[in-house]
């Protein structure tokens, strides 16, 4: 699929490809597809990522696009959803066979459990490969000196989950100051990142735009992937907050959707854009209001 000659269908509107990518400074062609049983590699699909001498790779799966696109789904149901993917994820882990660096063990503070072995439950490290879910959440370098005073020793870091290019860039060089290999799977996209540290598929950075400047962010993505994810996915939705979606904290809720508020109101989206931003932010304003109703409801104050 070549972007000098593709028009996509998003919302009955014809959107020349090329140009969208060029004004959103989103980098396509960076990416190989890489075989592996399970995957149809078709709307699940493994990438290899041209990035610098890292060793990156984006995972694709309808959950994965939900997740990103809708940024009303949190708790429970957002929690449901990254389950479907598991088994996927361990078997794309088994693809890098990193059996051969250490035990598979992982670390997570947000409770989804890929199957693996927790870092605190090991009493006697020997050589370990650690799995990190949400790696932006961490003092990795206290990790690995924890480990190291137990007689242990990180040999690579697999970090897993919503990263952008900054972020690959900063920990990969983190992991070879501290002697260890990494790899980078992350979710659909190597996302951009905007002044405050959110990261983007593609938007402008909302709080330069708040002060009057338009400052356009891209990622890293597949052009099949960009193709999917511009059907739903609003302009600036940052994909980083997954602790805070996990926990359903309204606050995460209310401040996403007056930040997209504050989009629609801006004369610099195409009308399609619009309706994508109206239709999600119906659905924070819902998920709200049901939140407040489980607040609320008699059966939280019965016995």
């Amino acid at each position: 699929m070549e972007a000098e000659n593709l028009r996509v269908d998003v919302n009955g509107v014809l959107l020349n490809l090329k140009t969208f990518i060029e004004e959103y400074n989103i980098k396509i062609g960076l990416t190989k597809d890489v075989p592996i049983e399970g995957l149809d590699r078709r709307h699940t699909r493994l990438m290899r990522v041209k990035f610098r001498d890292f060793n990156a790779y984006l995972f694709e799966t309808p959950y994965i696009l939900r997740y990103m696109a809708h940024p009303h789904i949190v708790g429970d149901s957002l929690r449901n959803l990254l389950k479907r993917d598991i088994l996927l994820i361990k078997r794309i882990i088994e693809k890098f066979s990193l059996e051969r660096f250490g035990r598979l063990v992982a670390i997570d503070s947000v409770n989804v459990d890929l199957g693996f072995p927790k870092l605190e439950n090991i009493k006697n490290p020997e050589n370990l490969v650690l799995i990190v879910l949400t790696p932006l959440e961490y003092n990795l370098e206290q990790i690995y000196e924890e480990v190291k005073d137990r007689g242990g020793r990180i040999t690579v870091f697999l970090f897993l989950g919503p990263m952008s290019s900054d972020d690959i860039s900063r920990l990969g060089d983190l992991s070879n100051s501290l002697g260890s290999d990494s790899i980078f799977l992350s979710s659909a996209f190597i996302g951009g990142r905007d002044c405050s540290g959110n990261i983007y598929a593609y938007g402008p950075d909302i709080n330069m735009l708040r002060s009057g400047k338009v400052v356009e962010i891209g990622s890293i993505i597949d052009i099949h992937t960009l193709s999917r994810l511009l059907r739903e996915y609003s302009p600036s939705t940052d994909v980083s907050k997954l602790k805070k979606r996990l926990s359903g904290d309204p606050s995460y809720l209310e401040a996403t959707l007056e930040d997209m508020i504050f989009l629609i109101e801006q004369p610099i989206f195409d009308p399609w854009q619009v309706e994508i931003l109206l239709r999600e932010a119906k659905s924070l304003k819902r998920q709200l209001e049901r939140n407040k109703h489980d607040r609320f409801s008699p059966s939280t104050y019965s016995k």
